[in-house]
């Protein structure tokens, strides 16, 4: 999506509409992936290698370490852009929530350890309707 949008939103990129669009297939068509031992998923967030190759035959490569990885215990998400992508994954779950039971629901869980009782965090749980 980044190619073809210039902006990667983790969730809504992967909608049958966005992998649908026909820019984004044009593009899918030319990208060949490589498994790379050194970049195995094992016990840490891994990072990756690109190797974009010109129409003229160059190869330009980038390489992001896994401690560069945003999201990984190097450099962990803020607690804002966790709640972003607590609710962005609220919002398109198989029983979606309205961002203000998913803000609700958050700030619920940031307090679980001083709850006393944890009903009121279960009922934000369960489907409603």
């Amino acid at each position: 999506m980044r190619i073809t949008q210039g902006t990667f939103s983790f969730l809504p990129d992967f909608t049958d509409a966005a992998l649908r669009d026909p820019e984004v297939l044009r593009v899918s068509d030319r990208i060949h992936f490589v498994t790379d031992a050194q970049y195995d998923w094992k016990m840490h967030l891994p990072g990756g290698r690109v190797t974009l190759t010109t129409k003229d035959g160059r190869s330009l490569s980038a390489e992001c370490l896994s401690e560069n990885v945003r999201g990984s215990s190097v450099r962990p998400l803020t607690w804002d852009e966790l709640q972003a992508k607590f609710e962005e994954c609220s919002s398109v779950s198989a029983a979606p929530v309205s961002a203000a039971a998913a803000r609700e629901l958050y700030a619920s869980l940031l307090g679980l350890e001083g709850l006393r009782d944890v009903a009121p965090v279960m009922r934000l749980l369960a489907p409603q309707g």
